[in-house]
């Protein structure tokens, strides 16, 4: 889904949006996380020369893996977000580099008149993802050996491990008694 620049500029006047994504919409990946709903997303683009300003907000129901036991875990996501896109810098050369401030670390590009809200909104929902989402703080996780869940029972498995690693100092051990 894309946001026309060209369209704001004929009109002069801010454009408002509302649209619900689906999961293909954002182009995310069903093993890192789903959404159980549609995300709405509702904008408003401003533009300034060739300086587009979009402040909105991006509602949705995520559903994570948990990181111990693989279950899902639900994540509410309610965020407010203001962004700043300037047009792609035109480079001579394919693969030459130009030096980026500090303070064009929050600025987005765009090329072509043209400014992808799904990847926006992509970008948005995955900045409110936890690095490891657990689904209860005592999550026992999974067995390594059987891959049983130790939430919901128990298994025979030996639970003493070894790094092969150091297996030859374990028989350096076992020789030295």
């Amino acid at each position: 889904m894309w946001i026309e620049l060209a369209e704001i500029r004929e009109t002069g006047k801010p454009l408002h949006l509302r649209r619900e994504l689906t999961g293909p919409d954002l182009d995310l990946d069903p093993s890192e996380c789903t959404l159980s709903q549609p995300a709405v997303v509702e904008a408003t683009v401003r533009l300034l020369d060739d300086i587009a300003r979009i402040k909105g907000r991006v509602e949705g129901r995520l559903n994570l893996p948990c990181c111990r036991c693989l279950e899902p875990v639900p994540l509410e996501v309610d965020k407010s977000f203001q962004v700043e896109y300037c047009p792609d810098p035109e480079l001579a050369e394919e693969g030459e580099e130009f030096e980026l401030e500090y303070e064009d670390l929050e600025t987005g590009f765009y090329r072509g008149d043209k400014i992808d809200l799904a990847g926006l909104v992509n970008e948005q929902l995955l900045l409110e993802v936890p690095m490891k989402p657990i689904c209860r703080p005592d999550c026992k996780g999974l067995c390594p050996q059987c891959g049983a869940n130790w939430n919901e029972e128990s298994c025979e498995c030996s639970q003493e491990s070894l790094d092969p690693r150091l297996a030859v100092l374990a028989k350096l051990k076992e020789r030295m008694k």
